[in-house]
């Protein structure tokens, strides 16, 4: 123990604040702050650490000795509050509830002697018990009060005494009622009422805001507190603010379906139920106002502390207004879409979507909603009167591991508009929507063939409609390449070489596959074609049928197709067969393409020299050697997806 000892030991008193207690210590004694004190035991204060953190009880596990107190028994006398029991299980996390500001009632610490527990919690900005507000700053320097102060009732600046400025509030006013309840210790009524600051603190798009409440003044979290107390107890303001939710639908999120926009309403209402508590009537005077929800600040700097007062604390960057209220959680984007987290787990990974933060888990990542917003805006999208001939949701993701994809390459394909988008009404979501069959089967053969990700051999099985005994044999003619050294004990993990892929599929015709994509039986179409041109491979009673790409093959598929009435322009359409050319047809389809996209041969020219030939390092010999035999409509999907007619005239 050091040589050190305090001449006064007050008891730390039930409802004191913990920073209180150090505080009323240091003033007792005469040091310059609770620092002073720290220093001289070989310690820390941490005036803006919320109190259940284990430094704060490691420190006065220290003091103890030196305020002739047992350990145990002062750190019980703090810890007994009910914010301790209430920051640990809180909504809001205790980051946000602990305030890290100084504001006092002068009533009370004249009287008392000591600071609250109270005033610790960021929604207590007014005393129950003189019905005024607490005040945050001198009422003749108006410097800030902060942490670590000589005097308890005195301005450390200026050494004015500390006197009550604000008006007393009416005994039936609802902040004081909802204070009085707080300050009671009702943890489950604070929580729905946190609840309601957490959707009112970004009123039009993210129910999971984490509003830095710890960091802002008195009179702004009462704004916000007011309007989360009237969204609880006034049916008058519920109306008004559904009726700000429509209209900003319209304003802003026109593309959006009307449960896409109420949905975090919805849930909030859900979240109540599921805390036991019911939105009634209390105060049905009080009305909504946007204005008053555009009070609230749009950075995370408290105006109310100084840069001098707590250098520890780190600044957020400051943030628009506009962009504050069009950022998005993941989960808010997951409904909007009408998708599931894993698909926009897969939509950021596959550069779909683009957070603004940078965080370890997609989850806690914030997206740009004003972003998403346009690119809807450009979705083709087309009303129907029947989509049986469509592809729903659910027939979308049963042919998905046939061109080894995922629900992101196809809200991909449809971003980048090589899809168009079906409805049977404009208030679908894009989950609920369709597309055409054939156009979802060019887009993800462009997809496929043109594949840059790495693919295993269970995903080439599942696009060739095999056993992966039937890959092991391909390998062996020399038909795949693999790299077995990534998973040596696990065949299905091994990874197929891009390129070697890219040549299998481009030379060879899977009617396994083929089969299945066009909903026709197999052997039937086994039967109808000559054996001399399949190659076949059996394992375990599963075989694996397979055509070499020529012209000749791919006509005597197409004649069989025909006779099992079959719709051939599905096939035309989709590209499910590969069209091969020659060198020379190549260059003129290029060049044809070009022109038919631009509208003038001298921009395709120009076009085709100054992208397309420098794309592949040299002329159409370029495109061989790029895509191998190359498949047409591939080939100009991919060089001439940037050239749009409109844009070019």
């Amino acid at each position: 123990m050091r040589n050190f000892v305090l001449n006064v030991y007050p008891k730390a008193l039930p409802g004191e604040s913990v920073r209180g207690y150090l505080e009323k210590l240091n003033a007792v004694n005469g040091f310059k702050g609770p620092q002073d004190i720290a220093n001289k035991i070989g310690s820390t204060y941490y005036p803006l650490l919320y109190p259940t953190a284990k430094a704060w009880k490691k420190f006065l596990v220290e003091l103890a000795p030196y305020a002739h107190q047992a350990a145990d028994q002062l750190w019980e006398a703090l810890s007994s509050h009910w914010t301790f029991d209430h920051w640990q299980k809180a909504p809001l996390r205790a980051l946000h509830t602990f305030h890290k500001g100084c504001r006092v009632c002068p009533e009370c610490v004249a009287e008392n002697g000591y600071f609250r527990a109270n005033w610790d919690h960021s929604l207590v900005t007014v005393c129950p018990v003189h019905k005024v507000s607490l005040i945050e700053r001198c009422q003749d320097c108006d410097a800030p009060f902060k942490w670590n102060r000589k005097w308890l009732g005195r301005c450390t600046e200026c050494r004015s005494p500390l006197v009550q400025t604000n008006a007393c509030l009416s005994s039936g006013d609802p902040l004081l009622v909802a204070t009085h309840a707080i300050c009671e210790g009702n943890i489950s009524y604070t929580n729905m009422l946190l609840l309601a600051c957490m959707r009112l603190a970004r009123p039009f798009d993210n129910l999971l805001a984490e509003p830095s409440l710890e960091l802002w003044d008195g009179p702004t979290i009462q704004n916000l507190l007011r309007q989360a107390i009237a969204l609880i107890h006034s049916e008058r303001y519920r109306a008004g603010y559904l009726a700000s939710l429509e209209a900003n639908r319209h304003h802003q999120y026109r593309h959006l379906s009307a449960d896409a926009v109420f949905e975090p309403w919805l849930a909030f209402k859900a979240h109540a139920a599921d805390m036991g508590h019911r939105l009634d009537n209390v105060w049905p005077e009080l009305n909504f106002s946007l204005d008053a929800l555009d009070k609230q600040p749009t950075t995370t700097t408290n105006i109310a502390m100084a840069a001098h007062q707590v250098s520890s604390v780190s600044r957020s960057r400051i943030v628009s207004s506009a962009e504050l209220a069009h950022q998005v959680s993941a989960a808010r984007l997951s409904a909007w879409l009408s998708l599931n987290m894993e698909a926009i787990d897969d939509m950021l990974r596959h550069g779909v979507l683009k957070p603004c933060t940078s965080t370890k888990s997609f989850r806690d990542s914030l997206y740009d909603a004003s972003a998403i917003i346009e690119r809807l805006k450009r979705v083709e999208s087309i009303v129907v009167q029947e989509s049986g001939a469509l592809l729903d949701a659910e027939g979308i993701q049963r042919v998905l591991p046939l061109f080894a994809a995922n629900f992101a390459d196809v809200v991909e394909c449809i971003f980048e508009q090589r899809l168009s988008v079906y409805k049977t009404s404009e208030h679908q979501s894009l989950r609920q929507s369709f597309v055409d069959r054939a156009e979802l089967f060019g887009a993800l053969t462009t997809n496929l063939y043109t594949r840059e990700q790495p693919l295993d051999v269970n995903g080439l099985c599942a696009i060739l409609g095999c056993h992966t005994t039937h890959i092991k044999r391909l390998e062996k003619e020399g038909l795949l390449s693999l790299n077995h050294w990534h998973h040596p004990k696990n065949f299905g993990k091994s990874d197929v070489d891009l390129t070697s892929c890219h040549e299998f599929l481009k030379r060879w015709i899977s009617l396994n596959r083929l089969c299945e994509l066009l909903d026709v039986d197999l052997h039937v179409l086994v039967k109808c074609l000559p054996p001399s041109f399949l190659h076949v491979s059996t394992f375990r009673g599963v075989r694996l049928y397979l055509v070499e790409n020529t012209f000749s093959n791919t006509s005597e598929i197409r004649i069989a197709l025909a006779e099992l009435n079959v719709d051939t322009s599905l096939i035309e359409r989709s590209n499910l067969l590969p069209e091969s050319c020659s060198i020379e047809e190549l260059e003129n389809r290029l060049i044809d393409t070009a022109t038919d996209l631009s509208g003038s041969a001298g921009v395709a020219q120009d076009w085709y020299n100054n992208h397309v030939i420098m794309r592949l390092g040299t002329t159409a010999y370029g495109a061989l050697h790029h895509y191998g035999q190359p498949v047409i409509p591939i080939v100009i999907n991919d060089l001439f997806s940037e050239l749009s007619r409109t844009d070019k005239r």
